[in-house]
């Protein structure tokens, strides 16, 4: 029963996250009067306050990423980017209403930054940038990559109707691997 009501409580906060994207706080009256409980239930057995609820729905969050994460092996999986590809693309796509709703609302605005700090945690230990190559720090360049797999990932799932993750591997992968330079063509000026 109280696993059922913290499930109404956290599909409250998010109902009234998509009802009011811009609004930065909510009440427990608020969400309680959304889940169809009583402010009591959500104080006594679940949530002390808003805050709570925020990092609940953070944490839950970030445990599945790492749980994504832990399962990955260098010599059983490979490139670090086709595990992403096969495997957070599809988890992701599953979770694309809240993670939308997660990624621009007013209320959830470090979300992103807590995103790239745990992608980042994972790859540290996995991938070998090229440091010397750009004159920055291992650890500065890594989390340079991730913000930038964030964003690809971030700006396929907040399209009106993302393709389905199959379809998308293939253009992950080639933005994720090609230069930003053969992202575009410069136009020449005729004289």
């Amino acid at each position: 029963m109280a696993r059922y009501t913290r499930e109404k409580i956290i599909g409250a906060f998010f109902e009234l996250v998509a009802e009011t994207p811009q609004k930065t706080n909510f009440t427990i009256s608020e969400i309680a009067l959304k889940a169809g409980v009583s402010r009591q239930a959500i104080y006594q057995k679940h949530f002390r306050n808003f805050n709570e609820i925020i990092t609940y729905v953070d944490d839950y969050i970030i445990w599945e990423i790492r749980q994504w994460y832990r399962h990955y092996g260098k010599e059983k999986d490979g490139n670090p980017l086709d595990y992403v590809a096969d495997n957070l693309l599809p988890l992701v796509y599953d979770k694309r209403e809240h993670l939308k709703l997660l990624h621009t609302a007013a209320i959830t605005q470090p979300f992103e930054d807590t995103i790239v700090s745990t992608y980042t945690e994972w790859a540290i230990d996995i991938i070998r940038p090229q440091s010397e190559t750009f004159n920055l720090p291992k650890d500065v360049l890594t989390k340079i990559i991730m913000e930038l797999i964030v964003v690809i990932i971030k700006t396929w799932l907040l399209q009106e109707a993302p393709m389905p993750p199959q379809e998308f591997k293939k253009d992950f992968l080639n933005l994720a691997k090609a230069p930003l330079y053969s992202y575009y063509t410069m136009e020449t000026q005729k004289s």
